[in-house]
């Protein structure tokens, strides 16, 4: 399946359980990527990485939801390149955990790749705090752990130049 078969499934997926991209928000969050200069063109392999930790994580039922927008690539404060891909979602579930909040509850998250550091989740407070910071073109770099999606107190994330505390 191309991506842009599977984007335009999703979509139809997406407004058959009750248009929830358009519920939670439709607009892809800004972000300093957008800003830095561009990098080349992920090629479709490049692509299936993201997909594939997407898939890895439940689709479009699992904590990730739906793709919000499509992927950007990107590149880190030393020219490597990467990939970034917004998504919005509802969280399923009967009860919150370290890695999922309540069920109902929306999410917003960032999965970020690099050929170097693999693809990684960020969620909360630390998605913000890099998002804030530059995002990958920032001073943090590429992530090389998932963020959870309610991190415990006093929970970090490992960035290739450094951490950012989940609280």
């Amino acid at each position: 399946m191309t991506t842009v078969e599977y984007t335009r499934r999703t979509i139809l997926r997406t407004s058959a359980i009750g248009g929830l991209g358009v519920a939670l928000g439709g607009a892809a969050t800004p972000s300093a990527e957008a800003e830095a200069p561009p990098a080349p063109k992920a090629s479709p392999s490049q692509q299936d990485a993201i997909h594939e930790y997407y898939l890895s994580q439940g689709g479009a039922a699992g904590i990730l939801g739906s793709p919000d927008g499509p992927v950007q690539s990107v590149r880190n404060s030393r020219g490597v390149p990467g990939l970034v891909q917004h998504y919005r979602g509802v969280s399923y579930g009967p009860t919150a955990t370290c890695s999922h909040p309540a069920a109902g509850t929306p999410t917003v998250s960032t999965v970020v790749w690099s050929a170097g550091t693999g693809a990684h989740a960020l969620r909360g407070a630390v998605r913000e705090r890099w998002l804030k910071s530059g995002g990958a073109a920032g001073k943090y770099g590429f992530p090389t752990a998932t963020a959870p999606a309610a991190a415990a107190p006093g929970a970090s994330v490992r960035f290739e130049h450094g951490e950012i505390p989940g609280n």
